[in-house]
């Protein structure tokens, strides 16, 4: 099948992107803008894990499922959309709030305002997106999932250098956002 011959390929530059973004980061922030990725991405690692309820996994299971049946299908898309929207939402709501409150107790140094509240829509993204993801896996449409991944990580990569060469530290979102 031609569509899974390309993935390695598209896998092999989503990797290589990966590469430069981080050695960007390195280049410009050095080891501390290192370890605060780092940091940021655990808590958007935790935060994935707390908020979006294994939607993404069951969501996929329940698409391939309703596949046949064109009402079932529309259901399952519906509430697997809506409900990724919902829980981003609640999620980066909470994330962004305990973070104002408690982002001192895990950020080296005083929490900036900013960046939390950045924190917290960069997580209702990412819930958001593994719900699209998880209709697209489901759906088995490899094709337009590859192209996504691909194209997320060449846009990802433009922006996290964009904004960390801009902004410096505050330009980490970006980059979390991308990854």
């Amino acid at each position: 099948h031609r569509d899974l011959h390309s993935f390695p390929t598209r896998r092999s530059s989503d990797l290589a992107l990966g590469a430069v973004r981080y050695k960007f980061i390195a280049k410009e922030l050095g080891a501390p803008g290192v370890g605060l990725l780092g940091i940021l991405m655990s808590a958007a690692t935790l935060g994935m894990v707390l908020f979006s309820l294994g939607l993404n996994s069951s969501g996929v299971q329940a698409t391939a499922a309703a596949g046949g049946d064109e009402v079932q299908f529309q259901r399952t898309r519906i509430a697997l959309l809506l409900g990724s929207r919902w829980l981003g939402v609640v999620g980066g709501l909470v994330v962004a709030l305990l973070g104002l409150t408690l982002g001192s107790s895990f950020l080296p140094g005083p929490a900036h305002p900013v960046l939390m509240v950045w924190l917290g829509i960069a997580l209702a993204a990412m819930v958001v997106s593994s719900g699209h993801l998880a209709l697209l896996n489901g759906m088995g449409n490899i094709r337009a999932l590859v192209k996504s991944n691909a194209w997320g990580s060449l846009v990802g990569t433009v922006v996290t250098i964009v904004a960390v060469y801009t902004s410096g530290q505050a330009g980490l979102i970006a980059a979390l956002a991308a990854a």
